[in-house]
């Protein structure tokens, strides 16, 4: 039996130059080496197209301008990276001339092992991917840097170099979110295309069609086939859109689908944290009531004994102009005051947002001191507001308002009925990241003990008795704080029980920071 040379292992980058790797020193090595994929005929298969098609070559016969002996061709595609640029060759395989191949038990061998390399390592990254979206899920991020870093998983996966995300609300124009938040233009034109689009897993617009161009028009998007994924959450709903180099393989798809159901997720535990801040809101409003009738009681009152006084002016023919009109002005005023305390309930009831906006922070903390003045006043209890003016962070004005009222109200409750005290409000620096500023809340209460500092933070941990508070527990507030991109710190001040919410400049370089206020210096 005839001595078999040895087989030629090969590989090819995306230029489509063949590399051989083992084997380049035989006589058949040195003439393949450095040839073109183009210079290799196997009837009408294109040898370029082979990697983008996923396909695999089973022993093929092929041929090769030059050389005269018909040869037998092994290839199977490698991944490459999803930012385009090659990490490791698109095509690799074994090249064997047709008198001296391996037996066929032996190919399939090696095309078998191949190929179930080529498995396990999709699988791999499969797992891992997600895995990330897992614990990306359960994380303590931000909702907005959740999706952010979701939405760059599944482009990674399906070998997308960019994606954009929209947000719809009902009655709303949509409204960019990722990778910034920003207006489109034409936006509502897309509203076809995304309610098209609610009714599939995903769907693909390819290079060339009217509504791939005008979707690239619209979102900035580059060439490139676009994948699009509806998100629906409770209130609204959410699109993906994906630019990808290529059509998408039905693998691509499947683990596509699964990760968007991660992201479904983060946007529905969204849905019910806000749904569970909006009732502990009414229950604010409740336990508000009692004071706001009493607010509301005072202008009454003096509009009942003006119109009463106009009554009896009429009956002894007193009513000369001059009077009327300082009655009627006396009026008005009562009005108006009695209208600002009902804009100020109505405002505190409205649903959040969401959205971070540039505010003053010195107008959250006098909003939440405006509506809870009248009940600390009645409860013998002094409130001190001092924040430094000119700081402008990033909120959701509603939502800190909502925990300032919370903390306001926690740090009554701890001073006690009856009692006489001080609740206080100050801004100063956060020491360790100029990009962040601190807002104190302070009571003269009996402080944190240390076992309750111990589980202050745990989810429906509460020192009250049923029925009694805000409903709105610092573990809530914590979670607002995070969407804030802040946080929360517990502790225990100079005179009692201290809350820091550390919030988002809205520039840092512009802040004004008064010095006599750090420490607590303005309480």
């Amino acid at each position: 039996m005839p001595s078999r040379k040895q087989d030629l292992v090969w590989e090819a980058y995306a230029d489509g130059i063949v590399h051989i790797t083992h084997g380049r020193a035989s006589d058949l090595g040195r003439r393949l080496d450095g040839r073109s994929l183009g210079d290799f005929t196997a009837g009408d298969t294109d040898m370029h197209a082979l990697a983008a098609q996923g396909r695999i070559l089973r022993a093929r016969r092929v041929t090769v301008a030059g050389i005269a002996e018909p040869l037998l061709l092994d290839a199977y595609p490698v991944r490459q990276s999803s930012t385009g640029k090659p990490e490791g060759p698109c095509l690799r395989g074994i090249i064997s001339a047709a008198d001296m191949q391996p037996a066929v038990a032996e190919v399939q061998a090696l095309t078998a092992s191949a190929e179930a390399r080529r498995r396990e390592e999709k699988l791999r990254q499969e797992t891992e991917i997600m895995m990330l979206g897992l614990r990306l899920l359960l994380s303590d991020l931000p909702r907005h840097e959740k999706l952010a870093q979701l939405a760059q998983s599944l482009a990674g996966a399906i070998g997308a170099s960019d994606a954009r995300m929209l947000r719809v609300r009902p009655g709303e124009r949509p409204k960019l979110i990722l990778p910034s938040a920003g207006p489109l233009a034409d936006a509502w034109a897309l509203m076809p295309i995304l309610a098209e689009s609610d009714a599939r897993a995903i769907a693909t617009f390819p290079p060339g069609s009217r509504d791939n161009i005008f979707l690239r028009s619209v979102l900035q998007m580059g060439l490139g086939d676009i994948a699009l994924m509806a998100l629906p959450a409770r209130a609204e709903r959410y699109y993906l859109f994906c630019r990808t180099r290529r059509a998408l393989e039905p693998d691509e798809i499947g683990l596509a689908e699964r990760l968007s159901l991660l992201m479904q997720q983060a946007l529905l535990l969204q849905d019910d944290q806000n749904r569970m801040i909006h009732a502990a809101k009414m229950s604010a409003l409740g336990q508000m009531s009692t004071s706001i009738a009493h607010e509301l009681r005072q202008p009454l009152n003096t509009i009942s004994m003006a119109a009463q006084n106009i009554a009896l002016l009429a009956e002894s023919g007193q009513t000369d102009p001059e009077t009327m009109r300082g009655k009627s002005a006396r009026i008005l005023s009562q009005v108006e005051r009695a209208c600002k305390v009902m804009d100020r309930m109505r405002r505190f009831g409205r649903s959040t947002t969401g959205d971070l906006k540039p505010v003053m922070l010195s107008d959250i903390a006098h909003g939440a001191q405006s509506l809870m003045g009248e009940a600390m006043e009645k409860a013998g209890i002094a409130m001190e507001v001092s924040i430094a003016g000119g700081i402008s962070v990033m909120a959701d004005e509603l939502g800190i308002e909502q925990v300032l009222v919370n903390l306001i109200q926690n740090g009554a409750d701890a001073i006690g009925r009856g009692r006489r005290g001080c609740i206080r409000l100050w801004s100063d620096d956060d020491p360790g990241n100029a990009a962040m500023v601190r807002l104190h809340v302070e009571d003269d209460g009996p402080g944190f003990s240390p076992e309750v500092l111990k589980h202050a933070r745990d989810a429906f941990f509460t020192t009250k008795p049923e029925g009694a508070g805000t409903g709105l527990g610092l573990s809530i507030a914590e979670a607002i704080l995070r969407e804030h991109g802040g946080h929360l710190l517990v502790g225990n001040g100079d005179s009692g029980a201290r809350i820091t919410l550390v919030l988002r400049r809205t520039d840092p370089r512009a802040a004004d920071i008064n010095p006599a206020c750090a420490g607590g210096a303005c309480a």
